[in-house]
């Protein structure tokens, strides 16, 4: 253990703080000034401001995975004129006027082997 007395603020924030033998005291000394700043204090100095910059920073980047899922994410009606498209010009569609939808599932049946 240190012995008492004047050593470097462990906060950054004065120049030098006094140690009693135990803790830390709110005695502080910058360049040469004394004075008085409680240790408490100085542990939840700028938590606000590290809580705050946490929290946009949280938005932001859910912002921007919400608008990126928005954007790419397919909607079901270009997603059924494109299966349409495509099957009507691979020719899959027989001449007995069975729907698209129909035939894309009796395709996909037999493409998973059942």
């Amino acid at each position: 253990m240190l012995d008492p007395g004047w050593y470097a603020d462990p906060t950054g924030r004065y120049e030098a703080r006094y140690w009693d033998g135990l803790k830390w005291t709110g005695h502080i000394s910058h360049y040469g000034a004394t004075g008085n700043d409680p240790i408490v204090r100085a542990k939840f100095d700028r938590l606000w401001i590290r809580v705050f910059s946490k929290l946009v920073l949280w938005l932001v980047v859910l912002g921007f995975l919400f608008w990126m899922v928005k954007s790419y994410w397919p909607n079901g009606e270009e997603n059924d004129s494109n299966q349409t498209e495509i099957i009507e010009s691979s020719g899959l569609l027989s001449d007995q006027g069975a729907s698209p939808l129909h035939e894309s599932v009796t395709i996909g049946r037999n493409l998973n082997g059942v």
